[in-house]
């Protein structure tokens, strides 16, 4: 039906709020092809009112004249039929979520259709329209953010999850910056989420919980905070009450994480065998905090208590002797460095090797069993595996560095070598070791290997420091105060242990950790 434009009226209750601009393109196109699509309008009066075509509208009457009676071709639809205009507004392209909103909540209105009926109408999802709806009930002020592009939908989102008075309070303290991130944090620390409960699934309490769910993420939250308290601090009350019953105290810290409350723990120790100790021996501490969803309980045993078994059992023997998983890493590459240095003097005091040799099979803390390995295999290889710096050649080091520097220029294939020679102890030691592989023969390379093995160490070759000593456990510290005949009492703490051994160790007592170890695969 063609109507003339003067008859025609955009409607004053109009969906889009969006103002039509850049108008350009549109006026190019219809001048060109006319309309593609036909107005929407419905009878008012004597005239018309658009329903769909506000664009079009006000492009023709840019062309033609606002007062122009060029006929326009249209559709006229029934008064009673409004989702027409409706579902047309809701296809057209760039059609914002709030204008989506007020259609959805205008036919929610009458309660005649539910969720699933209207997202078939319009080709969407039911959750669709219930989030279009939560979009509608949003405060003004935030709508208006939405709008003028203050905040982006998935921040205007988070302000469905609360009441109209929230929604106002978080607002205005958000003062104009309406951060997504701090945004949705503030609710979070407000709100309850379902994983933050503590009570499992299983018990009696969780059916009394109730739930809501996030329409615009598949998260769920706690319909009721308060009721939340008091049903998890009664599953609180019921877990202490069970645990008295089994242990010897019990120290409740509710909002106080354990590594805080040291006036409570300070006397405790964590450190024991729970095969050795029962239950009536320890104590616990029970944390709970509710907004978190915190809550565990930690075993704990009284220090005192803890030494004085821990003495019984090293005098009845009970205590096995230490492995090699008792050690902590550094204290395993530290032995091996003094056990390597006890071997280099051991070897060149007991057997006189050329000490250019020895060095060169003792710079890379190990044995080779190969022989005739170029330097661009071997030096890489080692470039960070050195031992430390060794006094026993630092005597002969210059005469050392002369001789490497001759050998290094009748091989002149070998320039990293020559590098190697110039740059301090560690690196001279770098070139002796290739000179050392390569020139040897492998009967002379198995003859080292056998002086170590013959080698007669020192029975204090073993020299460990204050922090090497205190990484054993206080139960092995026991152990060695009985190997090198300390005495002790219960009353020592761990740090009095270690000094009385690192100090026997330094008056001359020793023991040997390889043959601590020697059953250690």
């Amino acid at each position: 039906m063609k109507i003339p434009l003067n008859q025609l009226k955009p409607d004053p209750n109009n969906i889009r709020k969006v103002k039509a601009n850049n108008l350009d393109a549109l006026i190019a196109s219809i001048q060109s092809r006319d309309l593609l699509h036909n107005l929407v309008v419905k009878k008012n009066g004597t005239g018309y009112i658009i329903i769909d075509g506000n664009r079009r509208f006000k492009a023709l009457q840019e062309i033609h004249g606002a007062e122009s009676i060029e006929p326009v071709e249209c559709k006229v639809i029934d008064e009673h039929d409004r989702e027409v205009g409706l579902h047309a507004n809701m296809m057209r392209e760039g059609m914002h979520p709030l204008d989506e909103s007020d259609v959805i909540f205008k036919l929610c209105e009458d309660g005649s259709e539910d969720f699933d009926s209207i997202a078939k109408r319009f080709g969407q999802t039911g959750k669709w329209v219930q989030q279009r709806v939560a979009l509608s009930e949003l405060i003004p002020a935030v709508k208006k953010a939405f709008r003028n592009c203050e905040m982006n939908l998935g921040t205007a989102s988070l302000f469905t999850r609360l009441n109209k008075t929230q929604q106002s309070e978080l607002f205005k303290s958000c003062d104009g910056d309406y951060d997504y991130r701090d945004i949705k944090w503030q609710i979070d620390n407000a709100q309850i989420m379902k994983d933050k409960v503590i009570i499992p699934p299983n018990h009696k309490l969780y059916k009394d919980i109730e739930f809501e769910g996030d329409l615009f993420s598949d998260r769920q939250y706690v319909a009721n905070v308060d009721q939340l308290q008091k049903l998890q601090m009664e599953y609180v009350e019921d877990k202490i009450a069970y645990w008295s019953k089994r242990f010897e105290k019990v120290h409740y810290l509710e909002d106080t994480p354990v590594y805080e409350a040291t006036n409570i723990v300070k006397h405790l120790t964590k450190d024991f065998d729970k095969k050795t100790y029962k239950d009536a021996d320890l104590q616990i501490t029970v944390h709970y905090d509710w907004r978190r969803g915190e809550f565990y309980m930690q075993k704990w045993l009284d220090k005192r208590k803890a030494s004085a078994a821990e003495i019984e059992a090293v005098e009845n023997g009970e205590v096995p002797e230490l492995t090699l998983a008792d050690m902590s890493n550094p204290q395993h590459q530290e032995m091996i460095q003094m056990h390597f240095g006890a071997l280099r003097n051991a070897i060149y005091n007991q057997h006189k090797p050329e000490p250019q040799d020895m060095l060169g099979y003792f710079c890379g803390n190990l044995f080779t069993p190969y022989t005739n390995i170029s330097a661009e295999s071997v030096i890489p290889s080692y470039e960070n595996s050195l031992a430390e710096p060794n006094d026993l050649f630092e005597n002969e080091l210059a005469d050392i560095r002369t001789e490497l520097s001759d050998w290094v220029e009748k091989n002149p294939d070998l320039p990293r070598a020559k590098f190697f020679i110039g740059k301090g102890y560690q690196y001279c030691c770098r070139a002796l070791y290739v000179r050392a592989m390569v020139s040897s023969t492998e009967g002379e390379v198995s003859q080292m290997n056998e002086l170590m093995y013959k080698a007669n160490l020192e029975d204090n070759w073993f020299q460990p420091d204050y922090n090497w000593i205190k990484k054993y456990k206080t139960t092995q510290l026991y152990m060695l105060c009985n190997e090198l005949k300390i005495k002790y009492s219960e009353r020592d703490k761990k740090g009095d242990l270690v000094e009385k051994i690192v100090a026997s160790i330094r008056d001359g007592k020793s023991y040997d950790p390889i043959e601590l170890l020697k059953n250690v695969k």
